[in-house]
């Protein structure tokens, strides 16, 4: 038998930071596949944030530029802009600095993982035509008894 293969050390971030809880709150499920690829993405750029020395006291500040996300997840801008916002509306991650223009470079916006997502709550959904239906069924069904 060979030596037994481990994974490339770039993967082995996902088993430090992914919070496995993170997965039973409403928040995380009620999450799209861009805004969770966009979580992932930012979960690993904030650990990458927490291990360098001269960071800002507190909590990790990373860049995420949309070429970023347009290199690593084949996304749009407005797809990432939708997640971004999702995100930020959950409370998964908060502007610390907003980007911009500064003498023609691009400066992006600078980030922050958040806990407001631990007592996020979903909208409730609208049952009223749901309500109609059960409704219409059970007139249905009520005249089909009476028929026979």
């Amino acid at each position: 038998m060979g030596k037994k293969k481990t994974p490339p050390h770039k993967l082995n971030w996902y088993a430090r930071v992914f919070i496995f809880d993170m997965v039973t709150f409403p928040a995380y499920r009620h999450l799209s596949k861009s805004q969770t690829d966009v979580l992932t993405v930012a979960l690993a750029k904030s650990d990458a944030a927490a291990a360098e020395k001269d960071r800002l006291p507190g909590r990790p500040v990373f860049p995420f530029p949309f070429s970023e996300a347009k290199r690593t997840l084949g996304m749009n801008p407005q797809s990432f802009q939708n997640a971004i916002d999702g995100l930020k509306t959950m409370g998964f991650i908060c502007v610390v600095r907003p980007g911009g223009t500064a003498n023609g470079d691009g400066i992006p916006n600078l980030y922050q993982l958040q806990d407001g997502w631990k007592t996020w709550t979903p909208p409730l959904k609208n049952t009223a035509n749901i309500e109609k239906a059960r409704a219409a069924k059970k007139a249905r069904i009520g005249a089909t008894a009476h028929t026979t």
